[in-house]
């Protein structure tokens, strides 16, 4: 229970400051939380950047947004360097999110950094459902590039592992296509 002139304060500093003022400071405090909360994401980001590979990563990032072909328009790049599977077998992989927008075609491309022990493997998923990948599991067969035309905007996951679990360097290029 708050004591009565507590009360009569508040009442009066709410005539003097008027509607207005309170609605403007809700909004400054609104900004001011996203600003915040956007700030950790990006921290969280730079914090979390795997590690630098032997190949120069803009010469990677060039040589892979031109395999990407004509047609596809640079977005951003994603670098891995993983090491080679551990005794228990299992090929070590390293994840991405990723916001696609809905009918939007995107294309994805994956370039081994010279000397990469391992051939790349990307996989696009959402929550669970696996969309697309560089690698066939049936044929063995491994693929550079895939295209995605996006039916639900949100976040996608990007996971990225090497073939037989070697050790290996890459870049992904995540590109736009067209709008559909």
């Amino acid at each position: 229970m708050m004591p009565k002139k507590c009360k009569q304060n508040i009442n009066i500093v709410g005539r003097i400051s008027g509607k207005r003022n309170m609605t403007h400071i809700t909004s400054s405090f609104r900004i001011t939380k996203l600003l915040f909360v956007f700030g950790i994401a990006i921290a969280i980001g730079g914090f979390s950047a795997p590690k630098a590979m032997a190949q120069s990563g803009s010469k990677l990032v060039e040589l892979c947004n031109s395999v990407a072909g004509d047609d596809a328009t640079y977005l951003k790049d994603f670098y891995v360097e993983l090491d080679a599977a551990g005794p228990e077998g299992k090929a070590p992989e390293q994840r991405f999110t990723i916001v696609l927008s809905k009918n939007t075609e995107y294309r994805f491309t994956v370039c081994n950094a010279e000397g990469s022990q391992g051939k790349a493997i990307l996989q696009l998923y959402d929550v669970s459902k696996l969309y697309a990948s560089t690698y066939n599991p049936q044929t063995g067969q491994t693929f550079q590039s895939f295209n995605f035309q996006c039916q639900k905007t949100g976040a996608y996951h990007l996971i990225v592992s090497f073939l037989d679990g070697k050790k290996g360097s890459a870049v992904v290029i995540a590109s736009f296509v067209r709008t559909l």
